[in-house]
């Protein structure tokens, strides 16, 4: 989500989640880890922001 994309800190649990995630795809991908973040990016940027149904309803992601 735009957590991700930007780099910013959410806090669940204690746990600064967006740290433990790259952590987690260093640790697993080990030099692959910038590639994998990459393209987490590109596809988080891909997705759209929210969508507007034929009948007039509006969903999205809090932001």
């Amino acid at each position: 989500d735009t957590s991700f994309i930007n780099n910013s800190k959410v806090m669940k649990n204690g746990k600064e989640m967006n740290r433990s995630i790259r952590l987690a795809l260093e640790r697993e991908f080990q030099e692959a880890g910038d590639d994998i973040k990459l393209a987490i990016k590109q596809f988080l940027l891909s997705q759209p922001l929210a969508v507007k149904c034929e009948n007039r309803i509006w969903l999205s992601h809090s932001l």
